[in-house]
């Protein structure tokens, strides 16, 4: 197994799992759209990054560390922080037979540690409140509940934080 930030010549298969993803979800407010401006901006360093696990060629999970604070103002508020001050994990998708692996885990360490190194005192990451394997990955990797927002009036969002 590689893990590795993406790049444009892994936008096809970013898409592909996030199709997927989109496809098996338990309820549709797990997974909020994703907004045309962030899709846009996938591959712009000023905005995110994506790191992806990839098993040979094949993109098998992948999480995202938002960096624009336009994207999760909503969500730093909630947890009584500056915007400016945060990044956010967010967008994290495994393949179905590959959960349970603790790969999502192991990238958002590695997001983690990107944070810090361009300056960002807090990491945060918002996860509907039935998603239990989400929630346990946050509280493993060391953040905690912080608040709650209703995204959007209609996606119900537990949000994590933690000091980096």
């Amino acid at each position: 197994m590689e893990v590795r930030y993406l790049n444009e010549s892994d936008k096809e298969q970013l898409e592909d799992l996030i199709e997927l993803v989109e496809s098996k979800l338990p309820d549709p407010t797990w997974w909020p759209p994703i907004r045309p401006e962030v899709r846009e901006h996938f591959f712009d360093r000023d905005w995110m990054r994506f790191i992806g696990t990839f098993d040979g060629e094949r993109l098998v999970a992948v999480a995202g560390l938002f960096i624009e604070p336009s994207t999760f103002k909503a969500s730093a508020e909630a947890a009584d922080l500056d915007p400016a001050d945060v990044a956010e994990i967010g967008r994290c998708m495994v393949r179905p037979s590959r959960r349970g692996s603790n790969l999502m885990l192991s990238m958002s360490k590695q997001l983690t540690d990107y944070a810090r190194a361009i300056g960002r005192e807090w990491i945060i990451a918002a996860v509907h409140p039935d998603n239990a394997a989400g929630c346990r990955s946050l509280e493993q990797l060391g953040m905690e509940e912080k608040g709650e927002i209703l995204q959007d009036g209609t996606y119900p969002r537990t949000i994590f934080a933690m000091p980096i």
